[in-house]
């Protein structure tokens, strides 16, 4: 009978605690107990979930394990049945709080490199999977968060936890390496024995499995194996029974992960990629990451991303991304790097993608019109002025008239009594003569011009001299 592809299961152990050696002392079992529960979980004739959907991280780092629990709730449908198991230190605040213990976890900074109960169920809480149950097998388990937690929940889902001590209890280690802590010993049995299922439907239930689990620990260890679900669960089941005459088949002997010494881990040259200020369309360079072993035994890997817009494959020991930029807008996703064997602690590439909005060209603007040649006012310059006569100092104002240059704004300097000449140059009129004296003269004013010439009769008391045009031939003043 095949398994069921809506069962996946994330297996977490640490047996190693290197930041923190002495208070947290290493352990025997999780080493054990993961490839147990996974020989169990995956039985061949019991066994709900498909090999391919259970996932065993041992001795992960506070940051590879929250990614594993992160990718493992937010990947989930909501058709699916998640499990997630722990092996390992749990360990207390002074509130109570649980925190499950990593590789890099020191007891007395908890809340910066261990992973709270708190977390987990933030987490879980945003995956679309309805149902989850939980299964831990470390000290102060029964103190965990989550069996609880629900009542938001639509009907028909929850979850369920099955815990191998009570709040203020402590889990029993393996007795030596490469055994099983009695827990998830007893608990591989369960699910592979068909004895269990008190009802003869065929299913292995977790109360089932409750039920033949805690009687045998409690005599084992004196620990109170703890069970809870929320109103809205229901029943979940957790494996079925073998087929006829199977019945009560020992689980397989698991192949014992190899010692730390000869486990291979993966380390990337690069761990995170970042594009800004992309043009829509525009072709970027293949990023190539190294992939290196950087332990023991020999890596086998591969790389998966679900972000369409991210193209990763392998290329001998590289690996290769491509990204699309076709679409615009800021973009965020990943990269896993897998040891295909489950031994090793998988890698994570982080890959942010910004490419700008295309930008529409400005608005035509209208050009100002040319503005109009200048006058020429040598070619059109003034008629001839005949009659004037200046009686006080003052200044010649000109004008345009018609198109026609006027003499404007100049002093009568420098002039000669009986001669002086007005010239106009570039538009403007100027007086030349000589010999500038004050006291009372008369004489002609010539005014030449490349058109027309004329000339003014001026006589009076030479001091500021003032023009002032009456008519178009002449006028006289009295000053």
């Amino acid at each position: 009978m095949p398994a069921d592809p809506r069962y996946k299961a994330l297996l977490i152990g640490n047996g190693s605690f290197d930041q923190d050696p002495h208070t947290l002392t290493p352990l025997h079992g999780p080493a054990t107990d993961l490839p147990l529960l996974f020989a169990a979980l995956t039985h061949a004739e019991t066994g709900l979930f498909a090999q391919d959907n259970v996932r065993q991280i041992l001795d992960g780092t506070q940051r590879e394990v929250l990614d594993a629990i992160d990718q493992f709730f937010r990947d989930a449908t909501a058709g699916d049945h998640l499990l997630f198991y722990y092996s390992g230190h749990g360990w207390t605040d002074k509130q109570e709080n649980l925190y499950l213990c990593v590789r890099d976890t020191r007891s007395d900074r908890l809340g910066s490199t261990a992973i709270p109960d708190q977390t987990i169920n933030l987490i879980a809480g945003e995956s679309l999977a309805q149902k989850y149950i939980f299964v831990l097998d470390c000290c102060r388990s029964g103190g965990f968060k989550g069996g609880q937690m629900g009542q938001h929940l639509v009907e028909g889902s929850g979850r369920c936890l099955i815990t191998a001590c009570a709040s203020h209890e402590l889990s029993k280690d393996a007795m030596r390496p490469g055994t099983a802590s009695a827990f998830t010993q007893v608990l591989a049995e369960a699910l592979t024995n068909g004895a269990v299922d008190a009802d003869g439907d065929g299913v292995v239930l977790t109360s089932e499995i409750f039920k033949y689990v805690q009687p045998r620990v409690r005599d084992a260890t004196k620990q109170t194996v703890q069970w809870s679900m929320d109103k809205t669960f229901g029943e979940a089941a957790i494996a079925r029974t073998a087929v006829a005459g199977t019945k009560g088949r020992a689980v397989p002997a698991p192949e014992a992960l190899p010692p730390e010494h000869a486990r291979p881990v993966i380390e990337l040259s690069e761990t995170n990629l970042e594009f800004r200020d992309v043009h829509a369309g525009e072709k970027l360079p293949v990023e190539r990451i190294d992939v290196h072993n950087t332990g023991g035994g020999r890596l086998d890997w591969l790389c998966e991303t679900e972000e369409p817009w991210i193209k990763a494959e392998r290329q001998a020991d590289r690996l290769h991304v491509t990204l699309d930029t076709a679409k615009s807008g800021r973009h965020r996703g990943k990269i896993t790097v897998r040891d295909c064997s489950g031994v090793a602690a998988p890698k994570v590439v982080r890959v942010f993608l910004h490419v700008a909005e295309p930008t529409a060209p400005p608005p035509l603007r209208p050009q100002p019109p040319n503005p109009p040649p200048p006058p020429n006012h040598d070619a059109a310059f003034v008629q001839a002025l005949q009659g004037w006569w200046m009686n006080n100092a003052g200044a010649i104002r000109i004008r345009l008239e018609g198109g026609a240059l006027v003499l404007h704004d100049f002093n009568l300097v420098g002039l000669k009594v009986g001669q002086g000449t007005i010239q106009v140059q570039h538009g403007a009129a100027h007086v030349q003569g000589v010999n500038s004296v004050a006291g009372p003269y008369t004489g002609q004013l010539g005014i030449q011009g490349n058109v027309l010439n004329a000339s003014l009769m001026v006589g009076g008391q030479m001091a500021h001299v003032m023009f002032m045009r009456q008519s178009p031939w002449f006028a006289g003043f009295a000053g």
